[in-house]
């Protein structure tokens, strides 16, 4: 493994650690953690009542579809 390879992994990991911690404050904490905001974006997220739902279900779904994606790439490959 290169010297770049090792660079653009860290990179990865931590880019996706600060877009999932901006979205869960977002989308969870902005409903326990702040109050009544002025800002636009977080008084529309506060009031929402999609989102909370939205994200724990997204869980389940992604491993029942990479569940189906490998089972069906097996039966492809071994048919």
């Amino acid at each position: 493994m290169g010297l770049a390879t090792v660079i653009a992994g860290y990179f990865l990991i931590i880019s996706s650690a600060i877009f999932f911690i901006t979205t869960m404050t977002w989308i969870i904490g902005a409903k326990l953690l702040f109050g009544r905001e002025e800002n636009a974006i977080l008084r529309w997220i506060q009031e929402d009542k999609y989102y909370c739902f939205l994200i724990p279900m997204i869980v389940p779904t992604t491993f029942i579809l990479v569940y189906g994606n490998w089972l069906s790439m097996k039966f492809f490959r071994h048919n």
